[in-house]
């Protein structure tokens, strides 16, 4: 099970996400990655999902949540490399797959999120 502090966490995170990428889909998208909502999002990711500790949680759920955790922080950093390349891009094919690539992390990000809440659904501490 997860602790509760660990559910609700899971869940303003899916929000920002899911904020970030009605803003990346309905904006111009230029120098994105300067972005309020980006900026958000990195230190959600860097204050209150990296440092918090799984100690509470049954071993089963200690090897989900880290898990989790590694691999939002591997797409998270996947997102901002794609972002600073988007920004830079002078060709608008680059630029075309760029925000393509951005999506696909975007989406990925959000989905393992969705994915380890509904292993857990309704279970915590």
């Amino acid at each position: 099970m997860l602790s509760k502090l660990h559910f609700e966490l899971v869940q303003d995170w899916i929000l920002l996400l899911k904020k970030f990428g009605d803003e990346w889909q309905s904006q111009n998208q230029q120098a994105y990655h300067l972005s309020e909502e980006w900026q958000k999002i990195q230190q959600f990711l860097q204050k209150k999902i990296l440092p918090l500790s799984f100690d509470d949680l049954d071993s089963e759920n200690q090897r989900l949540w880290q898990s989790w955790q590694t691999e939002t922080h591997r797409y998270l950093r996947l997102l901002h490399t794609d972002l600073l390349f988007f920004a830079t891009a002078k060709q608008p094919q680059t630029k075309s797959m760029k925000a393509s690539t951005i999506t696909q992390h975007w989406q990925g990000t959000l989905q393992l999120s969705i994915n380890l809440l509904s292993t857990v659904k309704g279970a915590f501490k």
